[in-house]
């Protein structure tokens, strides 16, 4: 579990980080060099998820030897597929990361939600339904690590 203190607003605890897979910890189906690193950290304390329509058919081969747990859906409906999961899990224990329009759904339910603005660009909306946005989900998951960062953004 990792907590939160956000001063002068509240405590969380999450004990999930979930992760949309392309533009936001992979681009064009290649998982981000250093990923690894940060995700082996992190899977001490939470269980990380990466929710995906495997658009190039290759998430299960690129992350075999991560510490995730991958859930692959019908393209179809990606929204409400993504949305479905983080309230299966429960969002009040959630992070949630993403970039796309498909990724509205999870990121405006979930305790703390944080926009990908990468490489492969990010769906203007979601900085509606955003807590923090970040350039890179390494950037992202090392503030989720160290904590402090998230504080000092989202701070009363």
């Amino acid at each position: 579990m990792i907590k939160i203190d956000i001063i002068g607003r509240k405590k969380i605890e999450i004990d999930a980080i979930i992760c949309d897979f392309n533009g936001t910890i992979a681009n064009n189906g290649e998982v981000d060099q250093g990923i690894k690193n940060i995700l082996n950290k992190l899977s001490r304390d939470v269980e990380i998820y990466v929710l995906t329509a495997d658009t190039y058919g290759n998430v299960r081969k690129k992350l075999a030897d991560y510490p995730v747990i991958i859930k692959v859906f019908n393209g179809k409906s990606a929204l409400e597929s993504k949305k479905e999961i983080v309230e299966e899990i429960g969002p009040s224990r959630c992070i949630c990361i993403g970039n796309g329009f498909n990724d509205f759904g999870m990121l405006d339910i979930a305790e703390v939600s944080i926009v990908i603005m990468g490489k492969e660009g990010f769906y203007l909306p979601l900085l509606s339904v955003a807590d923090i946005g970040f350039k890179s989900s390494i950037d992202a998951l090392e503030a989720i690590y160290n904590v402090k960062p998230i504080v000092a953004t989202l701070r009363g």
